[in-house]
């Protein structure tokens, strides 16, 4: 929500449980560079992911396997030095929510 003088304020919760796999993905990609977090066990449930900007805006939401091209909503790429929010979210075979991590990636010049 944004006060009259178009600010906003936005804050992230980062909860890490403790499971039997961990979550890795990069705290840094070059511009245009695929960004895709890996589960340590790849058969523990299938991995979905999204990217937002600090802001708190959804910029990217993962299909099982795709990467985030480092692509804006626009098309453009993700400007050098700014940095987005990841979630990942795991599901077992039945759909229910498992396991979740979160961490920031940032963009290279």
């Amino acid at each position: 929500m944004e006060n009259e003088f178009g600010c906003s304020d936005s804050s992230f919760r980062y909860i890490k449980l403790d499971e039997p796999v961990e979550v890795s993905a990069p705290s840094a990609i070059a511009q245009a560079e695929n960004f895709l977090p890996s589960l340590s066990d790849p058969n523990y449930g299938q991995l979905m992911f999204t990217i937002h900007n600090m802001k708190g805006q959804l910029i990217y939401e993962s299909e099982e396997g795709k990467p985030w091209k480092g692509t804006m909503p626009d098309g453009t790429y993700a400007a050098p030095d700014s940095e987005f929010a990841w979630l990942v979210l795991v599901k077992n075979n039945s759909g229910k929510e498992i396991y979740s991590d979160s961490g920031k990636v940032k963009i290279l010049p």
